[in-house]
């Protein structure tokens, strides 16, 4: 039987706030430390696992893009062996 959390009454929701409440103030130390780790995680984490995760998209989209890196290096690689060797 599906009983809904707002038919227990206000008491539940009032005991689920402190209980995040306690919860969200466990950091020690000053308030420019919880800052400082809310800047690291919003300006480095987050975009790292953004362009993780756009990467991951990109090579399961384009499967070929190493082969044709390496088509490209071979080429290159094939061009400098077909310089004149004989530079004065």
């Amino acid at each position: 039987m599906f009983v809904p959390y707002w038919s227990f009454g206000p008491s539940i929701g009032r005991s689920i706030s402190r209980s995040l409440e306690h919860a969200l103030a466990t950091i020690p130390g000053p308030p420019e430390l919880e800052i400082a780790l809310f800047v690291l995680v919003a300006m480095v984490v987050i975009p790292a696992i953004m362009l993780g995760l756009v990467l991951m998209i990109v090579r399961r989209r384009a499967p070929g893009l190493e082969e044709i890196q390496a088509s490209m290096d071979a080429e290159a690689d094939h061009s400098e062996t077909d310089a004149p060797a004989d530079r004065d």
